[in-house]
């Protein structure tokens, strides 16, 4: 299995993870993995999880970023609350060191601290 993401929206949580082997060369090519990925991750009352988050790519070269932005009008909870060890380190969390959950909010998107080499 490839790299796995958890996140809890509305008190639910849901796991999405990246194809084996896809190209993660870049930071974009990881969004849009994620992206992809929310995608496909069908919420009970319809929609995807890509419906209420969105991961887009900041800042200019070496010193990108992922950021995860709540998109959710309701303004329901999304949390990142797991993720694989290589996508822990890329994110620059500790998720599952410390059992922090990341509240990604509507004014406070959540920042990777992942640089490109």
């Amino acid at each position: 299995a490839g790299e796995s993401l958890v996140f809890k929206y509305a008190g639910k949580r849901y796991s999405i993870s990246l194809t084996q082997g896809a190209d993660l060369d870049t930071v974009e090519k990881v969004a849009e993995e994620i992206n992809k990925q929310l995608g496909k991750a069908e919420l009970p009352n319809g929609g995807s999880l890509a419906d209420k988050l969105n991961v887009k790519v900041e800042g200019s070269s070496g010193k990108k970023s992922l950021v995860f932005e709540n998109k959710d009008k309701a303004g329901n909870e999304l949390k990142l609350v797991a993720a694989g060890k290589k996508m822990e380190m890329a994110l620059g969390t500790n998720l599952s060191g410390n059992q922090e959950e990341i509240s990604i909010s509507k004014d406070n998107p959540f920042k990777s601290r992942l640089n490109e080499s």
